[in-house]
């Protein structure tokens, strides 16, 4: 998925328009996520909600980077 993610920001770039991955995984990473397997157990409840979380608050990322007029495509990456 973020290959294709990556291919399409690259043609719609090259067509001219505005265009960002908002990637889940790599904002995790970013803020200091170095989970084991167990962060991804959906039995996990409390892990579930983390990552709940973090996905809420890379969509807001790519709806005020789109409301602010900063961009035109948001491509929103997680799984």
């Amino acid at each position: 998925k973020s290959f294709i993610s990556h291919r399409l920001t690259n043609y719609l770039t090259w067509y001219g328009l505005r265009t960002k991955v908002f990637n889940v995984g790599a904002y995790r990473r970013a803020v200091g996520g170095n989970e084991d397997a167990e962060f991804f157990d959906a039995n996990n409840k409390d892990a579930v909600a983390k990552r709940e979380n973090l996905a809420w608050t890379v969509l807001n990322e790519l709806l005020a980077w789109l409301v602010d007029g900063e961009g035109d495509v948001g491509i929103f990456d997680a799984t």
